[in-house]
């Protein structure tokens, strides 16, 4: 839309605008009420209409502080529209890109941000894209945190059908390991999971699984322990690495059921920690060799689809095709190595070899696996990599 374009007699398109993987953001101004706001516009594709619709329901049915607010939807001519306040600051990856925060300021906004999404999960909603990017600052003020984008959230039940079975959607380091699994298993705990990658970041200044790519993001979160914080940081006190283990647990069942149970959580772990709020963290010069572990991993791609999730940037959504279903005779014969196939994508699957077992067998039995595997299903490639 033209700069000074007037939307349904309301709204005067301004000359900022933001390009984002659905449609457009501009700024409008609101001659009804003279504040401005958010106007979001559809892409011209009939794949994001009924996610937009959705996403203007949803957001419409929220009312916490927390969660950016809704103020209109309709069209324009044939374009639908979704008016939201408009949050003057800065998203929180630019306050992070800046340096860690202090714990107190970390877990402040981590708090309220459960608290939002607390509201979202007792309405059965889990808005399954938490991440910095998506957490504004109103005036740059970590104390007044607003919730946005759920283009990609769903209702338990009521809209499943608007996602393939088998499809995952989410952002690579900020998905649940279930959720890159399987979107039929995800529930409020995968927003959780994703709170506690964004607390790690808060406190520390970096992503828990950076990546040069998508795939190489998803593939660490579903291979790789959730990292530790005493790992990476001195000092770091143990009520914190705790409740944020506990968040970023790769066991569903391990970390806090919903947003409000969260909220409990992180204020708790504030109250333990006392005078110490005021810490910022040293990182490790360098990692012992205690610390190192050694790891294989084999990837075997089958025969048809696209097995590269489409975003390209470990930063941007994603959206994963619709998985196989693991055959008996792939489940036997990776369980045999005592492991479990990992699906990745709709034609990848991954299995991790790691632990205490001396390098030299992990990487025999990575490479039998995958020989197996290659002997027993047809038309697949496999590679074995080590480090």
């Amino acid at each position: 839309m033209e700069p000074g374009t007037i939307v349904r007699g309301r709204f005067r398109v301004e000359p900022f605008a933001t390009h984002g993987g659905m449609g457009t953001v501009y700024r409008a101004y609101d001659l009804e009420t003279g504040a401005f706001v958010a106007l979001k516009t559809v892409a011209d594709d009939p794949r994001f209409a009924e996610r937009f619709a959705r996403e203007t329901r949803l957001l419409s049915e929220l009312t916490h502080p927390a969660t950016v607010r809704f103020v209109d939807a309709g069209h324009h001519g044939s374009k639908p529209y979704l008016a939201m306040e408009w949050v003057s600051g800065c998203d929180l990856a630019e306050e992070i890109a800046r340096g860690p925060m202090s714990l107190e300021s970390a877990l402040t906004l981590c708090t309220t941000i459960a608290e939002a999404l607390g509201e979202a999960h007792g309405k059965g909603i889990v808005h399954r894209d938490i991440k910095p990017k998506n957490v504004m600052l109103s005036d740059g003020d970590v104390r007044r945190p607003r919730l946005t984008d759920f283009g990609i959230a769903r209702v338990d039940a009521a809209t499943r059908s608007l996602t393939q079975a088998g499809t995952a959607v989410g952002t690579p380091g900020f998905m649940a390991p279930e959720q890159v699994r399987s979107a039929d298993r995800v529930d409020a705990r995968a927003d959780i999971f994703s709170l506690g990658c964004v607390l790690f970041a808060c406190v520390t200044g970096r992503n828990p699984y950076a990546a040069e790519s998508a795939f190489a993001a998803l593939t660490r979160v579903v291979t790789e322990d959730p990292p530790r914080l005493s790992r990476v940081f001195q000092d770091v006190p143990p009520e914190l690495e705790e409740t944020c283990a506990i968040l970023m647990s790769k066991d569903p069942s391990q970390r806090p059921a919903s947003g409000d149970a969260a909220a409990t959580l992180l204020r708790a772990c504030a109250y333990a920690l006392g005078d110490r709020l005021s810490l910022r963290f040293t990182p490790i010069a360098s990692v012992g060799d205690g610390e190192q572990r050694f790891a294989s991993a084999a990837f075997v791609k089958f025969d048809g689809g696209a097995e590269q999730p489409q975003a390209s940037n470990a930063d941007e959504a994603t959206v994963l095709g619709p998985s196989f279903q693991l055959t008996d005779v792939i489940v036997q014969w990776v369980s045999g190595f005592g492991r479990e196939p990992i699906v990745l994508g709709p034609t990848l699957v991954a299995i991790s070899f790691a632990g205490a077992t001396p390098a030299s067998d992990l990487a025999t039995q990575a490479v039998a696996c995958a020989l197996g595997l290659a002997e027993r299903v047809p038309a697949v490639k496999v590679v074995v990599v080590t480090g």
